[in-house]
């Protein structure tokens, strides 16, 4: 696919994204969060679903319904407040307490898939720690970036989470671009030959850039912020999320390598699957909580 097909593709998700952000700014009815909560459910069922076809293609046949349901608890746990937005200051002070739980819960689940189905030894533990891989790959960031949008107040919580998609994204778009036309120095060339030292370089300068973009223009003239973040603030925020980004990309060819697939699927033309249009953010939405969770970066 050329360059232009995937910036068109992708062009047309980030329109149905910003689309679903808008109503989840202008019409939630008073529970930030309403809109993003289904676009998060569907996300995760398809991404487990991905991740249970590449498993399979090799063999690997962990229970679906353990996969799915201990991916979805993680996800829906980090979803309380919206749900209780008058109580959302205490449920996210004990936001690490409840995926915590839905994590056991995905082991509990993963364990009771393989009692009911036991038939003889091997093989059990292996599907029951790949019932947890997913949950811990796939739900528990997603659930990071729905608490990122719900940690402030409507426009800010909005204003957070773009930071993480537009900073991670132009990250991939950057990586992808000066890559292809300037890449020479492999990256990781037993994992992912397409990926250079070069490419990996326009990522962050491209990050850097939105960054700038976002917290010393777009949002002081938004009137989100008081005033501008410091400068060094904005590099250090924008560097470490391209930076995990990129070894999040990597992490997934590591999956798709070892399991000899090229793509986690091909319903989107261009850009794979799922994951594959993931991979960069599952790795980066912990690192950007941390980061507004500490007052690193605020409005």
């Amino acid at each position: 696919m050329t360059l232009l097909w995937r910036i068109l593709v992708s062009a047309a998700l980030i329109v149905m994204l910003a689309t679903m952000c808008y109503l989840d700014v202008a019409w939630n009815f008073g529970h930030p969060g309403v809109w993003l909560v289904p676009l998060g459910v569907l996300v995760t069922c398809m991404g487990v679903g991905e991740a249970l076809d590449l498993l399979r293609s090799q063999g690997l046949r962990p229970a679906g319904w353990a996969a799915y349901g201990g991916a979805l608890s993680v996800f829906i746990a980090a979803c309380a407040p919206v749900a209780f937005p008058e109580y959302a200051t205490r449920l996210m002070t004990a936001g690490g307490t409840w995926p915590l739980a839905a994590m056991a819960l995905a082991m509990v689940m993963g364990f009771a898939a393989e009692m009911q189905r036991y038939q003889k030894p091997g093989g059990a533990v292996v599907r029951v720690s790949l019932v947890v891989f997913l949950a811990a790959y796939i739900g528990v960031p997603l659930g990071y970036a729905m608490s990122l949008r719900v940690m402030q107040a409507n426009d800010a919580g909005m204003a957070a989470l773009l930071t993480l998609i537009v900073i991670v994204k132009l990250s991939d778009i950057g990586a992808y671009a000066v890559g292809k036309s300037l890449g020479r120095t492999k990256l990781a060339p037993r994992i992912s030959p397409a990926k250079t030292v070069e490419g990996a370089m326009g990522g962050l300068v491209f990050a850097m850039l939105g960054a700038a973009a976002l917290f010393l223009l777009i949002m002081p003239g938004a009137g989100l912020a008081d005033q501008r973040l410091p400068g060094w603030k904005v590099v250090v925020y924008a560097a470490s999320l391209s930076a995990a980004g990129m070894v999040g990309d990597v992490a997934e060819s590591l999956l798709k390598r070892d399991l000899q697939r090229k793509d986690s699927s091909t319903w989107m033309p261009g850009l794979g699957g799922v994951l594959d249009f993931l991979d960069s953010l599952l790795f980066a939405a912990p690192l950007a909580y941390g980061f507004w969770l500490v007052g690193f970066v605020r409005f």
